[in-house]
């Protein structure tokens, strides 16, 4: 049920007196000389409480991002599936769910110029001036093809409502950013997604680079329980396409974590997927892992040009668990980078 305005008011004026009040860290500037940037986050779509100004996790971490974009500008935003729970987008809820999980949430970085923008526009209320928009690429999770018809609505529909959306319906998308990053977006999710082993080397090799970003809902060799998997078809496709991918962005399980795999065909692993709701706990070690929390948050990448040889910078921020605890204000949990080569490095978080 979308918010009455006047409860939404007074949470932004309440969150604002709270924000001055807030422990949480100022976003933490990229060192050097950012390129490009983007800003990744999973398992987003879950339907908004009542009073959600006040206590809906997704607004605490869409907050963040946009406070982190306000101090260095970012070219894309990437949203790594599970964009609308229980059962996908569905058509009889269309409208209200892109205003409640879309629109509303990443305003700022919406394009709304479609043929049927104004039945969404009215949730986003800040002025046009406070943002951008950037390219939105996101890929299908479980929950996304759980319904019938709801991953047609996002293939085929959310377009006509929000101009930049890019969505890779089961086939990958490519995401080429001046600056030297390419977003290769692909389902992990829907029915034969392990036997489009060739498209996904195909578009690896069709990326522009130099530094390639795979992207997608669940992150290879890594159990739902966060435990170890076999490598598995996208290591392969990886090795098929013959150029380096430097990273891959997952969801699907509810923390933030980074993956150290130097000397792998993916060097740095990165999962997201607290856009909304965070796990307990992060259950079982994993032989890769090298940071894991259950937080809310949201992962950014940064091309690094200086000072030295350029650098692909992975940072995890957490966020408040609710929009009326930080205003939006986010914490940087990890920052670790990998070079051209594939070399790795904890870059530490400060």
């Amino acid at each position: 049920m979308p918010q009455p305005r006047s409860v939404a008011a007074l949470a932004g004026l309440f969150a604002g007196a709270l924000a001055g009040c807030s422990g949480a860290d100022p976003p933490a500037p990229d060192r050097g000389a950012a390129h490009v940037s983007i800003l990744a986050v999973g398992d987003t779509g879950r339907r908004h409480v009542f009073f959600a100004p006040w206590f809906e996790g997704q607004l605490a971490v869409a907050a963040g991002m946009a406070a982190s974009d306000q101090a260095n500008p970012v070219d894309a935003l990437v949203l790594l599936g599970d964009n609308f729970y229980d059962g996908g987008l569905q058509a009889y809820e269309l409208q209200e769910r892109l205003r409640e999980n879309l629109v509303g949430p990443y305003c700022g970085f919406v394009e709304l110029d479609a043929s049927r923008s104004a039945e969404v526009a009215a949730a986003c209320r800040a002025p046009v001036s406070a943002g951008h928009a950037i390219p939105i690429l996101a890929v299908p999770g479980n929950h996304d093809l759980a319904g019938d018809g709801g991953l047609e609505a996002q293939c085929t529909a959310v377009d006509d409502f929000v101009s930049n959306w890019q969505f890779a319906c089961r086939q990958p998308v490519v995401l080429d950013l001046e600056g030297g990053l390419s977003v290769i977006a692909y389902d992990s999710a829907s029915p034969g997604a392990a036997d489009r082993t060739d498209a996904l080397a195909l578009a690896i090799r069709r990326a522009r680079g130099p530094f390639r970003v795979l992207a997608s809902h669940h992150p290879p060799g890594v159990s739902r329980d966060d435990g170890p998997t076999a490598e598995g078809p996208v290591f392969e496709a990886v090795r098929r396409a013959g150029v380096p991918v430097h990273a891959h962005l997952a969801g699907h399980n509810h923390s933030l974590q980074l993956l150290s795999r130097e000397g792998t065909a993916i060097p740095l692993g990165v999962i997201a997927g607290s856009g909304a709701r965070a796990r307990p706990s992060i259950d079982r070690a994993h032989p890769d892992r090298v940071f894991g929390a259950s937080r809310l948050g949201f992962a950014r990448l940064s091309v690094q040009r200086a000072p030295g040889p350029p650098r692909l910078q992975v940072s995890l921020y957490s966020t408040p668990d609710w929009p009326l605890f930080g205003g939006g204000a986010p914490t940087l949990e990890a920052r670790w980078s990998v070079d051209a080569e594939g070399r790795v490095r904890d870059e530490g978080t400060r």
